[in-house]
């Protein structure tokens, strides 16, 4: 668990369609779920905020290590804007946040849930 809450970064390039989301600062060994949004939300989620709405997709699940996993990783044969349906160049606003279970009882109760920062991607 993290104090300051878990975040999400992105690496790699839009044009070369090589961009990767990281999520780090969640528990340990939980699972957690990629997901893309098509509009800006500011909503009480879970212990967090989520940012990502509209119509939400489920990009992945992923296994953390150390507390860490990202989308799409060496074992994924699909890039992330393949996996989001989204065209390269095309101008559209996507948004992407990562959701994780934190069922220490603890750790900001009465939540059992919680989710990254978000990013904002424009194809």
């Amino acid at each position: 668990m993290n104090a300051a809450g878990a975040e999400l970064e992105t690496s790699g390039a839009i044009a070369s369609d090589t961009v990767e989301l990281h999520g780090s600062g969640m528990p340990a060994t939980v699972s957690c779920i990629y997901l893309q949004g098509d509009a800006l939300a500011d909503a009480v989620f879970g212990d967090g905020v989520r940012c990502a709405g509209g119509t939400l997709f489920r990009l992945r699940t992923k296994a953390n290590v150390a507390g860490a996993s990202q989308f799409p990783d060496s074992t994924d044969t699909i890039t992330l804007s393949q996996r989001g349906s989204v065209t390269i160049g095309s101008g559209v606003t996507r948004y992407y946040q990562t959701y994780y279970r934190n069922s220490a009882a603890l750790f900001c109760p009465p939540e059992t849930f919680n989710v990254t920062s978000g990013q904002r991607i424009v194809w």
